[in-house]
């Protein structure tokens, strides 16, 4: 009787470990795949989140499947203010510590953020091998101002284009690397993809890419904010800058500005539970993850 239960134990253990076993291997696999139950739904969605500020969300297709997230701001509303991350050269020689777009809508108090300007240094070599992280120093490419206070003056592109906000938070899109005098925030894009309602700047090497772009009506009432998600097969691809342009004209949009986009393309807004994504960022190819930037766009309504 003994060995008969000796033997029964063995078996009931040995049976746990390889149970085990399988929970140990399963887990890694389960958290890998979360962020991508984390992503917005595949259905369309129009939310009034302030006044004078529209959220949409878009579900293409075609020509690949693809989601668009566009904030429509209506700039007659005297609630809006805008901010772009404050920065400062520093004896290191760099201006701004990289956050992500819902550290800076936090540490900042603004209710919706996008990342904004191109920067450097970079580097993304694995998950766990990337530059910059939260904290560490990096640079603006082209002119930025927050505040009032330029810190990053564009002169080594001069051919890249800047959107511009003034004291009445009037805001313009200028085919260059700085903004009038006694503008309050600003910061450049790599390119204007639309002037005078028409598209600018088109390269054969366009392809479909994740993107943050800013546009203007011809009155400079109405903002929008466009982000492209991509790099996610079969849930969205990206698109490229010439198959953006007729959505771009479709709402009205005069001048567009196309600003950093890729793992770096982000919106975010404020709720009473905290932070919250409205696309799906995918930086170190892991879906729903932010990459730290070196300035953001921020809107206030109250």
């Amino acid at each position: 009787m003994q060995i008969t239960a000796m033997r029964r134990w063995r078996v009931k253990s040995t049976t746990w470990v390889k149970y085990l076993l399988l929970i140990l291997l399963v887990l890694p696999i389960v958290w890998q795949s979360l962020p991508y139950f984390q992503r917005p739904l595949r259905q369309p969605l129009t939310v009034i989140l302030g006044p004078g500020v529209t959220y949409e969300r878009i579900v293409l297709t075609q020509p690949r499947s693809t989601l668009l997230h566009v904030v429509k701001l209506d700039l007659t509303q005297p609630q809006l203010n805008f901010l772009v991350t404050p920065g400062q050269v520093s004896p290191d020689g760099n201006e701004l510590n990289a956050l992500t777009t819902t550290q800076f809508l936090k540490r900042y108090q603004q209710q919706l953020a996008i990342n904004a300007s191109f920067f450097y240094p970079f580097s993304e070599e694995a998950p766990w091998d990337y530059y910059p992280m939260t904290g560490d120093r990096a640079n603006a490419v082209g002119y930025a101002v927050a505040d009032g206070r330029i810190y990053s003056d564009g002169y080594h592109v001069p051919t890249w284009a800047t959107i511009c906000f003034d004291r009445q938070n009037r805001v313009q899109i200028l085919p260059q690397s700085n903004c009038p005098l006694g503008a309050q925030q600003g910061l450049s894009g790599n390119q204007l993809i639309l002037q005078a309602g028409r598209p600018k700047g088109l390269s054969e090497n366009d392809k479909p890419y994740p993107r943050t772009i800013v546009g203007t009506d011809g009155a400079g009432q109405t903002l929008w904010l466009l982000i492209v998600d991509g790099k996610q097969p079969w849930y969205s691809e990206g698109l490229t800058i010439a198959e953006v342009i007729p959505w771009l004209q479709q709402w009205g949009v005069q001048t567009a500005l196309n600003l950093d986009g890729g793992g770096s393309s982000t919106l975010a807004i404020a709720t009473r539970r905290g932070a919250k994504l409205l696309n799906a960022p995918i930086h170190n190819k892991i879906p729903m993850t932010e990459r730290p930037v070196a300035n953001h766009l921020g809107v206030r309504w109250h």
